[in-house]
Order: C-alpha cells, then structure tokens, then sequence
C-alpha cells in the first residue's frame, strides 16, 4: 500500500474551563482549546479540543484529549489521544482518527503525531499523518 505524508498546521487559543486543586501538589484540570487550521493540499478549516489532564507531585500523570476538525466543505473528523509527562514537556505526542464524515472514513484509525507550542495562551502546531494514496487524493480534492 502507497502511503502519503498528510501535513496540516494548527493555530488556536487556550482556555482553562476548571481546576480541582487538590493540593500543591496535584490538581485535575480542563481545557478548551480551539482555533483554525491549514493543511498542504489548499484545506481549512476550524477545530476544537478538550483536554483533560491530572497532576501528581507536579508531574503529569494522565493527560488526554479529543479533537474535532470541520473542514471548509463540512466533512470533520474527530480524533484521541494522549501524553507522557516527557512528551508534554517535548510538545509532542500522537493522536488517531476515531470518527470522521463519511467521505473521509478511510482516516478511521489512521495514527498522526504532532507538535505544538504555546506562547502564553496561543497555540502553534503542526501533524503529520501517514495515510493510504486513496485518502490522500479525496482529501485533495475536498470542495474548495
């Protein structure tokens, strides 16, 4: 199978929705992220993320999240994932397709990794998914 490298650039907003701070130590916290996006095939669109994320000892004990990306024409898809304590101090971790409209199911269990940064409260990121040459040219060819 031809696989192709799938490249998209996110760009977005943090906000902090609740803390339960259960000591100075350990808290559990919320978070909504959202923002627009690009990809190299001429794509946009806006996306959105809820993270969740437990500290223990002040050091990351499980942090996870969903993402939801609509695309210009209306198709979408939602993605999982989740990160070590070393990989969010990198700002790197994966995610995979778990949902998407059905002209793009053939993303369905497609893994990705990313990257991201954070500048206060904005957010700069980049992903790179592997996925099979039919995909790649249906994502092409989204309405523009």
């Amino acid at each position: 199978v031809n696989a192709e490298e799938y490249i998209s650039n996110f760009q977005g907003k943090r906000t902090t929705l609740d803390v339960h701070k259960y000591s100075d130590k350990d808290n559990f916290r919320m978070i909504k992220l959202d923002g627009t996006f690009t990809d190299r095939l001429g794509n946009y669109g806006n996306w959105t993320a809820m993270v969740y994320i437990e500290i223990k000892n002040n050091q990351i004990y499980n942090h996870g999240f969903s993402n939801h990306f609509i695309y210009q024409d209306e198709s979408f898809t939602y993605s999982k994932g989740n990160r070590t304590n070393d990989e969010y101090k990198q700002g790197v971790g994966k995610s995979t397709f778990i949902q998407t409209s059905s002209n793009l199911k053939k993303l369905i269990n497609s893994d990705c990794i990313y990257s991201m940064t954070f500048l206060r409260e904005s957010i700069f990121g980049i992903s790179k998914c592997n996925v099979d040459s039919e995909t790649y040219n249906i994502l092409k060819e989204l309405k523009k």
